[in-house]
């Protein structure tokens, strides 16, 4: 879930509102997952679709963390992209994921440029202190920032 209200100001920037289930990005924006721990290796996970109106391209989406980058293009169905990349810094360790998309203007009286449709995201991590692998990072604002993985 990209959030709503506190949730949607402190994890990420360049989304518009919340429709239902999902986010419109704009042609650029942020999701910050706020320190998972200093270089740890992390999967991060966006869930997105590539909706255009019928007749058009799907947006090319541009992914990038910790120095890491992914280029796709989502298609019109729900899928998880994922990128491997550690966390940042030893004093501030957030995990900051670049996103930029193409865009388009719907029309109708809808001024928005529109780029990729998100639905949700994760960050997988595992300390590289030993602890059991297979934590769960949430986003910026949820309730609770650790969950653990259910296994297998």
């Amino acid at each position: 879930d990209l959030g709503r209200g506190v949730e949607g100001v402190l994890g990420s920037s360049g989304f518009y509102d919340t429709e239902g289930s999902y986010r419109w990005s704009r042609a650029r924006g942020e999701i910050v997952f706020p320190d998972p721990g200093a270089r740890n290796p992390v999967r991060l996970e966006l869930v997105l679709s590539g909706f255009r109106p019928p007749g058009s391209e799907p947006p090319r989406v541009a992914i990038e963390a910790g120095g890491q980058s992914l280029t796709l293009t989502p298609s019109r169905r729900i899928e998880t992209y994922s990128l491997e990349t550690a966390t940042e810094g030893i004093w501030s360790s957030s995990s900051r994921v670049q996103i930029r998309s193409d865009t388009f203007v719907p029309g109708g009286g809808d001024e928005r440029a529109l780029g990729a449709v998100t639905h949700g995201r994760r960050a997988h991590v595992t300390p590289e202190w030993g602890a059991a692998p297979g934590f769960v990072l949430r986003p910026a604002g949820a309730a609770s920032p650790w969950s653990r993985r259910r296994p297998a």
